[in-house]
Parts: structure tokens; C-alpha cells; sequence
């Protein structure tokens, strides 16, 4: 199992997972979760440990802007095994970033980690208002190229999605070493969904949740300067 991280290191959100103010705004649902950094970085980074299935550009013809520029520069990455901190269960996820800056500095089947440089979020592809990264997830691994949200025509890389397996990224997001989330207040997104991601549990978090959740062991006690004192039935 796990933890994915966030995608962006100083990461501050701009718009929610099927958040109502971006469909009154737009027309159409928001799939995904919109974000910037907030320290002015645009470097992407693995979520975890996953793979390449697709990489490139969206757009028809050579488009990056404008109507037929579909999303832009995108990656469609899976990664396997991704724990669900709402549901408490883990499962494979397609994760797919629109709107890149440039080609993706990986290709189809590169293997990623948590500290593969990507590439950089940017301002292309159609339906765009500035720099960003869109990132979606979707729980159908088999067919990883369609995304809900998407027109049938007008795109070179991904395909009109049919079927809603899309998931809140929220519930698979963690904050890794050196990573931090600034949500102000917007109506664009809920900031208590955003300020309320965990980091990512070390190896001792790991091992005492385990403890805890084991059915041999009564309460625990005290867990003070990093020593946790546990009583057994």
C-alpha cells in the first residue's frame, strides 16, 4: 500500500472536485481538483510509485491554445495500491495532469517515484484562464485515457469518459516531507477538505496504528516524547 503525496510541493488549490461554483461558472462538472503553487514553483513531481501509460500532446494539429488545443500538455500516470484515507481502503488509480507547460519530461512506460520531476504545470490546451495543473482520478485502470468531463471531439490524446469512476483526490492526497497546503478562503472549494490532509504516517505512526487497531490490546495509555505505553486485555 501507499501514501500518495501532492503533486506540487507548496501546494494551494483553485478550484475543487465537482465543486458547484465551477459549474455554475462553466457549464459542466469539475472532475478533478485545480492548483498552483504557492511559492511560484511549476515543478510536478510523482505522486508515488507508478507508471507511464501516456505522454504528450493534447491538442489537434499541433495546437497548444485555443479551440481544438483540447487539454494542453498532458500525463496520464497509474499508480497502484493508493490508500483512501475516507474509505480506509486502497486501490489503483489512473491519475491524468492537464494542462502542462511543455512535453512531459517522462514517456509511456517510464516508472516513476515520489521524486521524479514530471515536468511543469502551464497555460495550455483550451478552457483555461491562466498557469495551472489539473489533475484527475480515476478508478478505471483498464480503459486510463477517457475522462469524464471531456467533449468527444477536439482531443489528440485523451477520449470522452462515459462512465463517472472518477474519486476526490483529496481523499488520496498526503503531505510529504518538505510539502505544505495553503487554502484560503473560496468559494471555488471547500478549504477545510484541503487543510484537513494528513501527511504522509511514518514507519512508528504505522506501527502504533496497528497496535491500536489490533483486537489483543485494550487502550492506549500514553503517548508522550515518542513512547507510546499500551495495556493488554
Amino acid at each position: 500500500m501507499q501514501y500518495l503525496k501532492l503533486p506540487i510541493d507548496s501546494f494551494k488549490p483553485t478550484a475543487g472536485y465537482k465543486n458547484a461554483k465551477y459549474k455554475s461558472s462553466w457549464g459542466y462538472s469539475h472532475y478533478g481538483v485545480d492548483c498552483v503553487s504557492a511559492s511560484g514553483s511549476r515543478n510536478l513531481y510523482g505522486l508515488g510509485d507508478g507508471i507511464v501509460v501516456a505522454a504528450g500532446l493534447d491538442g489537434l494539429n499541433g495546437k497548444t491554445t485555443g479551440k481544438g488545443s483540447g487539454c494542453g500538455f498532458c500525463l496520464v500516470v497509474v499508480y497502484e495500491d493508493c490508500y483512501d484515507r475516507i474509505s480506509k481502503e486502497s486501490y489503483n488509480v489512473v491519475a491524468t495532469y492537464m494542462h502542462m507547460k511543455a512535453m512531459p519530461l517522462v514517456k509511456k512506460g517510464d516508472k516513476v517515484t515520489g521524486k521524479t520531476l514530471l515536468g511543469y504545470y502551464g497555460n495550455t490546451g483550451a478552457n483555461t484562464t491562466g498557469p495551472h495543473l489539473h489533475i484527475q482520478f480515476d478508478k478505471d485502470t483498464k480503459y486510463p485515457l477517457y475522462c469524464c468531463g471531456l467533449a468527444a471531439a477536439g482531443h489528440n490524446l485523451l477520449k470522452k469518459g462515459t462512465v463517472d469512476s472518477t474519486v476526490d483526490p483529496v481523499r488520496l492526497f498526503h503531505i510529504g516531507k518538505g510539502q505544505k497546503v495553503t487554502a484560503p478562503s473560496s468559494a471555488w472549494y471547500d478549504r477545510w477538505d484541503f487543510l484537513g490532509i494528513p501527511e504522509i504516517p511514518t514507519t512508528a505512526d504505522k506501527i502504533i496504528e496497528a497496535i491500536k487497531e489490533s483486537p489483543v490490546v485494550k487502550k492506549v495509555v500514553e503517548k508522550s516524547k515518542g513512547v507510546t505505553v499500551v495495556t493488554y486485555d
